[in-house]
């Protein structure tokens, strides 16, 4: 019986190794989830930026037509001034002159004011473009990364179940089933030392009588607690146990 205690603490200790390696399997897509939120939120960001500076661009076009359109005005009427005759009309249409110069300086001042945001935003766009290439880079490098971590995990995977597979056929059925049973309600962890009069699995003291017959290793017995396999070791044997071995 005590061989049967061994093989099932060493079939233990690989199925922690496996699922430590699933764990950190399972890790992979959340360290790719602050990068990937972190270029979502910068696309959007330059997404606005880009409606705004079309915008702003849309409004600078329409000054600029607007403008030569005043300054063709504005022409014609000084054109006219050569022709007029009399000091009356020629007063009414320097007035017409004066007034169209007026919008077209206006008119260059908002085309000016366009251009100069449009600038003001594009830098700041440029500044979000060159961030945003900077994070998929790191994106990238860590992709390339966990690449590289899931092929060495999947070699140690192998090599672990293999090796768990081997284990595993020294022990009877009924007992491996037992084990993988408690193992799947309690957090992984089949087997718990017996050591100093109680378990190390829940820290639960145990019945004298049952501590005394686990010393002998003649049965397998369950911890009446957390009904985890019981493994009696002295407290020297104890102290060097693994953690995950010891407790849950």
């Amino acid at each position: 019986m005590r061989e049967t205690l061994i093989k099932l603490e060493q079939v233990q200790e690989l199925d922690l190794q496996i699922d430590a390696i699933l764990k950190k399997q399972a890790d992979f897509p959340a360290r790719l989830t602050a990068y990937d939120a972190e270029i979502k939120a910068i696309g959007l960001k330059i997404q606005e930026k880009k409606k705004i500076t079309d915008e702003l661009d849309k409004g600078r076009r329409q000054q600029i037509g607007a403008l030569e359109l005043n300054e063709d005005r504005a022409k014609r009427s000084q054109e006219k001034l050569e022709h007029i005759k009399t000091n009356q009309e020629y007063m009414a249409l320097q007035k017409e002159v004066e007034s169209l110069k007026r919008n077209s300086d206006i008119i260059r001042e908002n085309a000016k004011r366009a251009e100069d945001e449009i600038a003001k935003h594009k830098v700041e766009l440029d500044a979000f473009e060159t961030a945003i290439t900077e994070i998929k880079v790191k994106h990238d490098a860590e992709s390339v990364k966990i690449a590289e971590e899931t092929k060495s995990m999947a070699d140690n995977l192998t090599a672990l179940r293999s090796k768990r597979e081997e284990f595993a056929t020294c022990i009877e059925a009924r007992y491996l089933t037992a084990y993988d049973r408690i193992r799947a309600v309690r957090q992984g962890i089949g087997v718990a030392i017996a050591t100093a009069g109680g378990c190390r699995g829940c820290n639960m003291k145990l019945p004298p009588q049952m501590f005394n017959e686990l010393q002998r290793l003649n049965e397998i017995r369950t911890c009446p607690n957390c009904k985890r396999i019981l493994f009696y070791k002295d407290a020297g044997q104890a102290q060097g146990a693994s953690p995950a071995a010891a407790s849950a």
